[in-house]
């Protein structure tokens, strides 16, 4: 991490993926989730938990920007800094996304 050079530094957390969210992720379906759908479900829920994360911190960049704009703060780098966050979640979700239709795709190519 780069050091702040002012003193008003407040640093953005980039989107993370918890690892209690993992372990759910992760773990074996039990007795509760024995059906295909409960699997799915969970995996939907996930992925729209990291879709929510990634147009939150879109939302941030927007309104540091345009604080930014107005006047109303000067801290320029800030905005900049919330931007590229932004951007870079957003190209790790459309690269995860890919992978995950590829999966898809090269499963449905298995021959049963």
């Amino acid at each position: 991490m780069i050091s702040p050079i002012g003193s008003s530094f407040t640093p953005v957390a980039p989107p993370t993926i918890a690892p209690s969210r993992l372990d759910r992720a992760t773990r074996p379906a039990g007795p509760e989730q024995a059906g295909a759908l409960g699997g799915a479900h969970q995996f939907g829920s996930l992925f729209t938990k990291l879709v929510d994360e990634v147009d939150s911190t879109r939302q941030a960049a927007a309104a540091a920007t345009q604080d930014v704009m107005v006047g109303k703060s000067d801290q320029l780098h800030n905005a900049m800094i919330s931007l590229q966050e932004s951007s870079l979640a957003l190209n790790l979700m459309v690269e995860v996304r890919n992978k995950l239709v590829e999966s898809y795709q090269e499963l449905m190519r298995m021959p049963v």
